[in-house]
């Protein structure tokens, strides 16, 4: 199995993976207890550290492709710990691990502003299994992009005679069928930040209603709404039961519960459900998008944007048997193409793009 070091011992490998993961923690408890989880899976070789003044240590020696950083630490904080990591590596990928209070949820977003690209929040009673499920999702997705883009950036490194080609533009394609009566976006690992280049250059005048599911715990989808609005200049709030769906404002999934859309007579509202999880999510994308083929029929436009896993790809299957319209961000603009691959996968894409000309698609589609 893939070796795990002490804070002091160098690491070894067996040769599991070229993956390296080093965990973060002040409590040796939980350094343990992901290092234990990372080895079981065979992720590959692991290294620990008990404060952000040690992870910078470390990572001198030890070459990080992941890292899950605790935030509340003593000496030097993950919180201050991420600019300070990224500066000395730049491609490396941060997954903070937060608490899940209000003061905990403002921390996490400040280090994703700051250069993370996920958090799993520490675990209640009873939800070690979501816990590590999550931990060893994120590590072993972020390790698979950050080994094709390595893979990538060292085969453009070769020499060659052939001259390079720039890129062709992107084209954006013309919005096929009815005109959409409302926006839906689900998104998961990188959202925030796609989510916020997304909608600010759709602009103010989008003339639908917006719902937004993004995998987020309770106490901290408020915060991702009321950010989106300071940086985007939409009304952006956690949805309501029962609210009626009005053109113009975005409606973000609370943690916590599902986000349905119904119709009634010429009328749509939000239903907010407690169902089980699906895909470990609450919310989750799928159960909004088949809510809204039923409410919508193919007056849907969906976009899958950055994401882990594979929610949504049967949601955006249902939108499209009702002749909805299916946009997904491109691979090489995603934090992770898990969500959006999945739904290329099922054949159900109507286009793929980066986040950019997925603005201008919604700007043809939905903007006055």
């Amino acid at each position: 199995m893939a070796g795990v070091t002490t804070e002091l011992a160098p690491p070894r490998s067996d040769g599991a993976g070229d993956l390296h993961v080093l965990v973060v923690d002040d409590s040796v408890f939980a350094r343990a207890m992901i290092a234990k989880w990372v080895e079981e899976e065979r992720l590959g070789t692991v290294a620990t550290a008990a404060d952000g003044e040690q992870a910078l240590k470390k990572l001198a020696v030890f070459p990080a492709d992941v890292v899950t950083l605790d935030l509340e630490m003593p000496v030097l904080s993950g919180y201050e710990a991420v600019p300070r990591i990224l500066a000395m590596r730049p491609d490396i990928r941060i997954v903070v691990v937060s608490g899940q209070s209000e003061a905990a949820a403002r921390k996490t977003f400040r280090a994703l502003d700051l250069g993370a690209v996920d958090f799993v929040s520490k675990p209640g009673p009873g939800d070690k299994d979501a816990f590590r499920h999550q931990i060893v999702e994120r590590v072993r997705a972020l390790g698979e992009r950050h080994g094709s883009r390595r893979t990538r950036d060292a085969a453009a490194r070769l020499p060659s005679s052939a001259p390079v080609a720039a890129k062709p533009p992107v084209r954006v394609p013309e919005p096929r069928g009815e005109r959409p009566a409302i926006l839906a976006i689900g998104a998961s690992t990188g959202g925030p930040d796609a989510l916020a280049r997304l909608l600010k250059a759709v602009g103010p005048r989008i003339n639908v209603p917006v719902v937004l599911c993004q995998h987020m715990p309770a106490k901290f989808t408020s915060i991702l709404a009321a950010n989106l609005t300071r940086q985007t200049g939409l009304e952006c709030r956690e949805g309501e039961d029962g609210e009626q769906l009005l053109p113009g404002r975005v409606y973000v999934a609370p943690g916590d519960r599902h986000m349905l859309v119904r119709r009634k007579g010429a009328t749509h509202h939000i239903q907010l459900s407690s169902d089980p999880p699906e895909h470990f999510c609450r919310p989750s994308v799928d159960p909004m998008f088949r809510s809204l083929a039923e409410a919508y029929g193919p007056r849907v436009l969906a976009l899958v944007l950055t994401g882990m896993g594979t929610d949504g790809a049967k949601g955006a299957a249902a939108l499209s048997a009702g002749g909805a319209s299916i946009a997904v961000q491109d691979e090489e603009s995603s934090v992770g193409w898990g969500m959006p691959g999945a739904v290329v996968k099922a054949g159900v894409a109507t286009t793929v793009l980066p986040v950019e000309a997925l603005a201008e698609l919604v700007r043809k589609s939905c903007v006055a």
